[in-house]
């Protein structure tokens, strides 16, 4: 779906849109984090990252697309997403551990 208009080449990208270039699919959230695969014209490439949140996947998605079209190849650019970290008290985990008052977690 790349067009050429007056000589500017575009690329779309989508959560939702399968007839854009680039799009994910199978996104699975999670409080550990997000699953998802995107698809290319010519690849499918599952990812699993820390990050969590639709926002967090469309920056992801376009960091994907221009790394994809940058050609960086495709191993490089799968375990750099998988590396990226929250930042510290952004959506974060945070386990609690709850004392009684006999001092047995629960």
């Amino acid at each position: 779906m790349a067009i050429n208009l007056k000589m500017k080449n575009f690329v779309f990208f989508s959560l939702i849109d399968s007839e854009s270039d680039i799009y994910a699919t199978k996104i699975i959230y999670s409080i550990w984090g997000t699953q998802l695969t995107i698809k290319t014209h010519q690849n499918d490439i599952f990812l699993e990252t820390k990050l969590m949140g639709k926002h967090n996947m469309q920056n992801l998605l376009q960091c994907y697309t221009f790394s994809y079209y940058s050609k960086i190849p495709l191993p490089y650019i799968q375990f750099c997403i998988e590396e990226i970290d929250n930042i510290p008290n952004r959506l974060e985990v945070i386990v609690l551990l709850l004392e009684n008052r006999y001092g047995t977690e629960f």
